[in-house]
């Protein structure tokens, strides 16, 4: 159930390029606070997914140490590779963000009854 309002709401944020609940509040704001708070979030959501890289990598590491096999021919901790660099490229991406200008909604706040899918 928790999974099908995420994938909802991953839904209505990537691909159908409709206003989420969570757009609302900046849209409120004036354009330096904005601004300021598009650096923030931006800011911490590159050091959260700095530290996930940090954990996979130590995830790895203990996976290194005591290996099993995911498939025949490869090692189990081969496929988590993905985490650290996965995580360290989410990082960088929020972090280069973070400069970026906050992208502008234009328009008033949609009414609730065509926000929700």
């Amino acid at each position: 159930m928790i999974a099908q309002q995420v994938r909802a709401v991953l839904g209505q944020v990537l691909v159908e390029d409709r206003p989420s609940p969570l757009d609302a509040l900046p849209r409120l704001f004036p354009p330096l606070l904005r601004r300021i708070a598009w650096a923030i979030s931006q800011f911490a959501t590159a050091v959260i997914c700095g530290y996930l890289a940090w954990y996979g990598w130590g995830m790895l590491q203990m996976e290194r140490e005591a290996p099993s096999t995911f498939i025949e021919g490869v090692s189990s901790w081969i496929p988590m590779l993905a985490f650290p660099f996965g995580f360290g490229l989410l990082s960088l991406r929020f972090a280069i963000a973070a400069f970026a200008v906050p992208p502008e909604h234009e328009g008033p706040l949609p009414p609730d009854n065509e926000a929700a899918p």
